[in-house]
């Protein structure tokens, strides 16, 4: 009996240490966001929805999908899996040896995809829709791209030095990087505008990527680390982040090419299409980014040390905690965007070349995206446990099936709801994609505790739509009785949000909903602490 009190104590200590470290990392990742929407807001100021944030929008996608498959796929993914076995091992020469031979092998990498892409990058835009027959939108995106191209280095370095502060379980210097990223945008942007227009943002990523990488090298040195120039490519945890890193790099690859794909469609509707999605993107990502991306990065590293060890029940216990937060934080803010969508859209970007009618556009695939929030955050955990499993393939096989899905909905719907019909086509690919990966998942390691995942999301689901039907008729009542201010729309949005929280907390406190308990607990240890 002593020994299962024992149990539970450490089982819930265990709970509060994770939702604590989650609390301070997306406070983190919460500023991160808001210097980022700042940017996001200069830019839709300045620039508006048309030809050139077009191409602007294409030429950063393509630096960002080789970062994101190389440097995101091997480090995030493969990586930390291996690199955090050898720690939970005690292995610290086999862990160092790895991670300085990927260091050096992904410059090599990157410092090669540079060359080829400057000089093939005419070549490719040529043959894209719209930009073919548009040589001043093709010249634009093609300085555009080199420019930008310039950052793909230190994006894979950031991306390394992030990867090895995770494993040490240093999670808050990468979570605030970013801020650092937007605010250096931010500043040469406004220092160069003038005289260089649009180009200047381009400058300003590859300035603000150079200075996130050097904000982050002084978290690194305090951990038992030193670089070497050195590359073992017969080293075992080398070859073993190679196997799992293949079916990765696809399995990344058939999400990005979802989103290239979506692009595209984007570009046959009509001009300034593919940045309404962009900027409708943004938003959608916003709590994902704050929320699910926390405790994704935060349980990762710790769900692969309890693979390596063979710990399973544990690694399911964890995996249980992550989805059911993930459920707790993302339900509120998928009702909550949809029913506040115009009014968001409208305060933060209606202004300069940024119209009423691209407010609407843009407040309607948002809500349509807002759909997909709580299962993307579920992806996102049941990836990086297949991961952290090393089972890269079955993420892969799933992967490559919503590419078809994609193709399949977007045909369909984009007749009926133009642009919306996209955003509708992701959520119903993201849906299924959970859907599959959980039963895989649950296939392959035995029960995951659908029974109290389901009690829980109905309990959240519940006291989320009531939440959006006060939220919306409130910030009805409350617009109404201060649009004659100046700022009475922000007033109104953020009253409208502050009520929003006080009756979700209250409801999931009436329903007994075990993640607010778990929060109220992890406040009060602070107290104490302080």
């Amino acid at each position: 009996m002593k020994e299962k009190k024992n149990l539970t104590s450490d089982i819930n200590k265990s709970k509060v240490k994770f939702t604590s470290t989650v609390i301070i990392v997306t406070i983190c990742i919460f500023l991160s966001k808001l210097t980022g929407l700042l940017r996001e807001q200069i830019f839709a100021y300045f620039f508006g929805a048309n030809w050139e944030t077009d191409a602007f929008i294409i030429s950063f996608l393509i630096p960002n999908q080789f970062r994101q498959l190389l440097a995101d796929a091997i480090l995030s993914a493969a990586f930390i899996p291996v690199f955090s076995s050898y720690l939970a091992l005690g292995k610290k020469r086999d862990a160092k040896k790895l991670a300085n031979t990927l260091i050096n092998l992904l410059i090599i990498i990157f410092i090669l995809i540079i060359i080829i892409v400057f000089i093939t990058i005419p070549s490719i835009y040529r043959i894209l829709p719209s930009l073919k027959d548009d040589l001043s939108q093709q010249s634009l995106a093609i300085l555009l791209t080199r420019i930008m191209f310039l950052s793909l280095l230190f994006m894979g370095l950031t991306a390394i030095v992030s990867a090895l502060l995770n494993s040490y379980e240093s999670f808050v210097p990468p979570a605030f990087s970013t801020v650092i990223w937007n605010i250096l945008i931010i500043l040469t942007f406004l220092l160069l505008y003038r005289k260089y227009g649009i180009l200047s943002f381009a400058v300003g990523i590859v300035i603000g990527t150079i200075g996130q990488f050097l904000f982050l090298l002084p978290f690194l040195r305090n951990k038992d680390f030193n670089y070497e120039l050195d590359i073992d490519l017969n080293h075992t945890g080398v070859k073993e982040v190679m196997l799992l890193s293949f079916p990765i790099i696809l399995s990344l690859g058939s999400a990005q090419l979802n989103n290239v794909i979506n692009k595209v469609f984007a570009l046959s509707i009509g001009s300034g299409e593919i940045t309404i999605l962009e900027y409708a993107s943004y938003l959608w990502f916003f709590p994902v980014g704050i929320f699910a991306v926390a405790v994704s990065t935060i349980i990762f590293p710790h769900i692969s040390k309890q693979a390596a060890k063979s710990q399973i029940e544990d690694l399911k216990d964890s995996f249980l905690s992550g989805i059911k937060l993930t459920n707790f934080l993302l339900t509120p803010s998928s009702m909550g965007i949809i029913s506040l969508a115009y009014p968001i859209v409208k305060f933060l970007f209606e202004r300069g070349e940024f119209t009423s009618n691209n407010t609407i556009s843009t407040a309607v695939v948002l809500s349509y995206l807002a759909l997909s929030l709580v299962p993307y955050g579920m992806v996102l955990i049941l990836n990086r446990t297949f991961f952290a499993l090393k089972d890269s393939k079955t993420p892969l096989k799933v992967a490559i099936f919503s590419i078809c899905c994609t193709l399949f909905f977007n045909m369909i719907l984009i007749r009926f709801l133009k642009t919306a019909g996209l955003a509708l086509s992701t959520s119903l690919v993201i849906s299924i994609n959970f859907l599959l990966l959980f039963l895989l998942l649950r296939k392959k390691i035995g029960r995951l505790g659908g029974t109290k995942i389901l009690y829980s999301t109905l309990k959240i689901f519940l006291a989320s739509c009531i939440m959006a039907v006060f939220t919306y008729f409130a910030h009805d009542y409350i617009y109404n009785l201060l649009s004659s201010y100046k700022l009475g729309l922000l007033f109104s949005i953020l009253i409208s949000i502050t009520l929003a929280l006080m009756v979700y907390i209250a409801l999931c406190f009436i329903m007994k909903v075990e993640e607010l308990s778990t929060i109220f607990q992890v406040i009060k240890e602070r107290f104490k602490t302080s």
